[in-house]
């Protein structure tokens, strides 16, 4: 990983290259990792305009099926003057139909490489295969305490290799207890397009999945 560091934002690059997998326990997909080479740059900052964000990445990944990309942007703005001083965000982004996410999970907050508590966890379409509209909005009613909520519209680009299109809509807190704890109570709404018998991955019908989860996260 190279960056650049400056007033204006940070620019990036990473490359990462698989040399081994082991292939009794790796899925026809994994085993391409043996030797899978992952290229992205990707920049992120306000480019000196107070309470503006701007962020990007595109990647690149060659591997022995052929070579797949992914990109986002995405842009925000925090509302100083506002009570609470919320930030609204839209990102757009993209993945290609066999792109491999590698290290899939929670990056900086909620909703930003890990998209979609339910959809992330167990729905599909895990940043493979789709094309993701993302709006976001979170408050500071208290020094402590976060509040927000995400929305996201997935579309999938090839529904002959499984339609995981859905929307979800989730609410969150995150109270900082003290510098060594967080508790964060989430909720989230997630409609898929497509039931299991459809070509989709929910059992029993596509209706709304209600789900609720209470995280205890300890700082060290």
């Amino acid at each position: 990983t190279l960056e650049h560091v400056a007033e204006a934002g940070t620019l990036g690059l990473t490359w990462i290259r698989g040399l081994d997998v082991n292939e009794r326990f790796a899925s026809a997909a994994q085993a391409e990792r043996d030797g899978m080479d992952t290229v992205s740059l990707r920049g992120a900052g306000g480019l000196g305009v107070e309470n503006l964000n701007l962020a990007f990445e595109y990647a690149s990944q060659d591997k022995d099926s052929g070579t797949e990309n992914a990109w986002y942007l995405e842009g925000s703005w925090t509302f100083a003057a506002l009570p609470w001083t919320p930030t609204a965000t839209y990102r757009y982004s993209r993945f290609s139909e066999a792109f491999d996410p590698l290290f899939y999970g929670l990056s900086r907050s909620y909703g930003t490489w890990f998209q979609g508590e339910v959809a992330a966890n167990y729905a599909g379409p895990f940043n493979s295969n789709t094309r993701v509209h993302h709006v976001g909005l979170k408050a500071a009613p208290l020094e402590n305490v976060t509040v927000g909520a995400l929305y996201f519209d997935f579309d999938t680009l090839d529904t002959d290799l499984g339609n995981l299109g859905g929307r979800e809509l989730d609410l969150y807190a995150e109270w900082m207890v003290n510098d060594h704890l967080m508790i964060s109570p989430v909720v989230g709404f997630y409609q898929p397009e497509r039931s299991a018998a459809e070509g989709g991955t929910q059992l029993g019908g596509d209706d709304t999945n209600l789900y609720s989860q209470l995280m205890f996260v300890t700082f060290f």
